[in-house]
């Protein structure tokens, strides 16, 4: 089944939910940042080579500086993939919840479940809009206790409501959050759990596999998840929608045709691709 990629970038939603605004805004801002590190790590190594060239002209016998921002950051790659990948399943897992909270103030009826509320839970709110979005708040984070197939089967089975268009992507989906959860809960060292749910034989003990590819395309993969999500959930449950615009400010220098954009190979534009 064709995914439309979708880039905050390059090429934004048009129109999203306000659960879904909300995603792609904190996704641009995660992807802004590992584009400005490296940029800025990039910057570092061209001064450095400058000061060395000046340092070389007044001292001809100093060796050369083998050292590098670049060089440095990459000794670090592992720490960055995990942040960028845990931080991008934890935006992803908050969409879940707020866009659960919006279809239940909307459409309270799907709200109905045999699950028991304490009196003194629904006190701690001041109105029901309050109560709802916490519930959905706790469904979420339950069910991503028990894993995304939980999840999913919950939605299809209480709402109608089909999370993935197919089960490759469901698997592909169960892979990222299990992954978001080793590294939040175990250090990103595979276990039994994570085995078990993703069916990958990875060696117990090791860390995850990650490569900057790979983190790349599933963050990709997770903005195209969101994007056909809210799409589906806008049209099955009457959910407003809102136009999604990138606003400039610091990230123009990011945008695709930017003089930056062609000096920096490091932050070079995405491509605009059908998944």
């Amino acid at each position: 089944m064709a995914r439309q990629f979708v880039c905050v970038f390059c090429k934004p939603p048009d129109q999203v939910t306000e659960a879904g605004h909300r995603f792609f805004e904190h996704h641009k801002e995660n992807l802004g940042y590992v584009r400005f590190v490296e940029l800025l790590a990039k910057r570092a190594d061209e001064f450095g080579r400058l000061a060395a060239e000046m340092a070389a002209i007044t001292n001809p016998t100093r060796g050369a500086d083998e050292s590098g921002a670049l060089k440095a950051l990459a000794s670090f790659r592992r720490l960055e993939l995990e942040l960028q990948l845990s931080r991008a399943t934890d935006n992803f897992l908050t969409y879940l919840s707020e866009l659960l909270g919006s279809i239940f103030v909307l459409r309270p009826e799907t709200m109905k479940s045999s699950e028991t509320v304490r009196l003194d839970e629904v006190l701690q709110h001041k109105t029901m809009d309050e109560i709802v979005r916490a519930l959905a708040a706790r469904k979420v984070e339950r069910l991503s206790y028990q894993g995304m197939k939980a999840f999913a089967d919950e939605l299809q089975t209480k709402m109608g409501f089909q999370l993935f268009g197919c089960e490759h992507d469901l698997a592909r989906a169960v892979r990222i959050v299990e992954s978001r959860n080793l590294i939040a809960h175990n250090r990103g060292l595979v276990n039994d759990t994570f085995r078990s749910r993703t069916g990958l034989n990875y060696r117990i003990g090791n860390y995850l596999p990650l490569q900057p590819k790979s983190v790349s395309d599933d963050l990709d993969l997770i903005a195209a998840f969101v994007f056909d999500i809210d799409k589906r959930a806008a049209s099955k449950w009457g959910l407003p929608s809102q136009s999604f615009t990138v606003k400039c400010e610091h990230w123009e220098q990011y945008l695709p045709g930017n003089a930056t954009m062609k000096k920096t190979e490091s932050a070079a534009a995405p491509v605009t691709r059908t998944q």
